[in-house]
């Protein structure tokens, strides 16, 4: 169905990268032409999981667990999963322990009361790794975008700049208003 570009040699590609690459044509000429698959970069496709799902003995399971669509798949065979890979899969939230709580069950109040001097090195490593443990600082934004906020404000509500609203259906002349008609 897909085929190469002109003057494209495919024994010149890269197999490992071609296998990782998640263009819907590269998925496609990869099961057209299966000698230039490369598991392990195969292994981290997300589009590609039709594929492994059809050759598990295949899978690299060290690249596997980096592949955010892999969860499913994951968490069948938790005993093969490369938890220094899964604390870099995007598509995990981070689950340090304690008690046997999950961090996705927990409020930011309770994180915050947890004796996180008895983590292991593997939750802090996961924790450190992954982007949803970042909130925005809504008060520090606030008081950076203060002057620019108020230049704002002096500028568009000047009275020279008042004509501008004219027609938004906004009353706003520093004449008295006209009476309203009966």
């Amino acid at each position: 169905m897909y085929k190469l570009r002109d003057r494209i040699d495919p024994t010149r590609l890269d197999s490992y990268n071609l296998s990782q690459n998640p263009a819907p044509a590269a998925v496609a000429w990869l099961e057209e032409h299966p000698k230039y698959i490369d598991w392990h970069g195969l292994s981290r496709n997300p589009h590609a999981m039709h594929i492994l799902k059809r050759h598990p003995d295949r899978i690299d399971w060290y690249h596997m667990s980096v592949n955010p669509a892999a969860l499913d798949l994951l968490e069948q065979h938790p005993d093969k999963i490369d938890l220094y890979m899964l604390s870099r899969n995007p598509g995990v939230t981070p689950q340090p322990k304690k008690h046997g709580v999950h961090l996705e069950e927990t409020t930011p109040e309770e994180i915050a009361d947890w004796n996180q001097d008895q983590w292991n090195q593997d939750q802090w490593e996961a924790l450190s790794k992954h982007p949803d443990i970042f909130v925005y600082d809504y008060d520090a934004m606030r008081i950076t975008k203060a002057p620019l906020h108020q230049e704002l404000v002096q500028v568009l509500f000047h009275p020279d700049n008042l004509h501008m609203f004219d027609g938004w259906g906004v009353w706003l002349r520093l004449t008295p208003c006209p009476p309203l008609p009966l």
